[in-house]
């Protein structure tokens, strides 16, 4: 099968500069800011044969060839696990030395780090193949044929924003729940949580997962399916409480399921969380979406879901 690559940008970055933040253009959101030092290509493929292996961050580090799962000791020792995790996180681009000996030594160095980092990428290649780790003493990265599942969500996430709710919202669905699938399995490297270099990726792990959310909020809405609704954007809700995008889809999806009474509580609660926390008021959008719901009509949209005044 040929690749059927989709060249996805998200939004999480690739322009600005390390460790900085930005403002991420939600409109009617209080605040979302994100580092922009997570430049990941995001690479979607399909599956094919011949063998071909996965890495997974999302949880505990895992490596998978088809459906084998290969266990901690098939990888190496801690240290190659945390190369091939920091291979996997810094996707498309060449890693070099200094980096590694960053990240896998955190007290004494070795005598000689370039040979050791070398000993190990051979030990890799020897249990996984060859084309697992490219490069050589100048730096390392992933192989072209290795799959990563945080690359894997976001190229999902990435086609619920590219595609139309209003056309194709089954489609949405279907992508932003594999997607949900994907990054639910827990945070990135779950059994490396101290690991501050791998903070980045958390918060775009973290931003995905929001951004899924949303998506299949607003297509289950699209398709009279409020209780997937309620759950999708009740579980955004819970993760930030300050989540105006998920607050509207939350509201409009208990209206749709027949409890103006709970849309206009979850609008209340936003309100006083935003005035004590931030000392704001909620966006126009949501102010008017409980108008709409105080008059029993419905309001303009602005959360990607098509309504009738």
């Amino acid at each position: 099968m040929g690749e059927a690559a989709i060249d996805v940008y998200a939004t999480y970055d690739h322009t600005l500069a390390v460790r900085t933040e930005r403002q991420v253009p939600d409109e009617g959101n209080a605040r979302h800011r994100i580092p922009t030092r997570w430049p990941v290509r995001v690479i979607g493929r399909p599956h094919v044969g011949g063998g071909e292996l996965s890495v997974r961050v999302i949880g505990r580090l895992e490596v998978r060839r088809i459906d084998q799962h290969l266990i901690k000791s098939d990888i190496g020792s801690r240290k190659a696990r945390l190369l091939v995790a920091l291979l996997a996180l810094e996707r498309g681009r060449l890693v070099r030395q200094d980096r590694i000996v960053d990240v896998v030594w955190s007290a004494e160095l070795p005598r000689d780090p370039a040979h050791n980092i070398a000993t190990m990428v051979s030990r890799i290649r020897r249990t996984l193949g060859g084309d697992f780790v490219l490069g050589d003493r100048t730096g390392y990265t992933l192989g072209d044929t290795v799959r990563v599942d945080l690359d894997d969500a976001a190229a999902l996430v990435a086609k619920t924003e590219v595609g139309s709710v209003d056309r194709e919202p089954l489609l949405v669905l279907t992508a932003g729940q594999r997607a949900l699938r994907l990054l639910s399995r827990g945070g990135i490297l779950d059994d490396e949580p101290r690991e501050l270099w791998a903070e980045p990726a958390r918060v775009c792990h973290r931003d995905l997962l929001r951004r899924a959310r949303h998506s299949v909020a607003r297509s289950a809405l699209q398709l009279d399916d409020s209780a997937t609704a309620l759950e999708a954007a009740g579980s955004a809700l819970a993760a930030d409480p300050l989540d105006e995008i998920a607050c509207r889809l939350l509201m409009r999806a208990y209206d749709a399921s027949g409890e103006p009474v709970r849309a206009l509580h979850t609008f209340h609660r936003l309100r006083a969380r935003l005035a004590d926390e931030l000392g704001l008021d909620p966006a126009a959008a949501t102010r008017e979406l409980h108008v709409a719901i105080l008059r029993g009509q419905t309001s303009p949209d602005r959360d990607g879901v098509r309504t009738v005044d």
